[in-house]
């Protein structure tokens, strides 16, 4: 069924490519589906009238960190959080990230910050039991 939603936004964004709900639309679904090289490629097409987007910018950065590429996903994480200093789950990822590429004492730090940004909230538990667990 994803398929056929994606083929059918690509058949609508090629006659309104000016689109961009239905491009991010898009790009979810892809990066949803598994397709995570194609929904790089959109979420790039979309930052291109919206630079500053950060959760398009950690959602790219998921792409990258799920195909292996923890270098670029860690960039866009921080490029994200120049635009939202307080985007929490930018700061959870960080610290997966980094404890996936072997800097432990990094990561609690990222998982520190977004307790502090809210600690009730699912994101800020998360970040706890990966402390705890860490």
């Amino acid at each position: 069924q994803s398929i056929q939603q994606i083929n059918q936004l690509e058949e609508e964004l090629k006659a309104n490519p000016e689109d961009k709900s239905k491009l991010l639309t898009l790009a979810h679904l892809l990066n949803d589906s598994g397709f995570k090289e194609r929904a790089i490629e959109k979420y790039k097409e979309y930052l291109k009238s919206d630079s500053k987007n950060s959760d398009v910018l950690v959602d790219m950065g998921v792409c990258y960190y799920e195909l292996g590429n923890n270098e670029e996903a860690i960039k866009l994480m921080k490029e994200a959080l120049k635009y939202q200093p307080k985007h929490q789950i930018a700061h959870l990822n960080l610290g997966i990230i980094y404890l996936a590429s072997g800097n432990h004492d990094e990561a609690i730090s990222w998982w520190k910050k977004a307790v502090e940004i809210n600690p009730e909230n699912e994101i800020g538990k998360r970040a706890q039991e990966l402390i705890k667990s860490h």
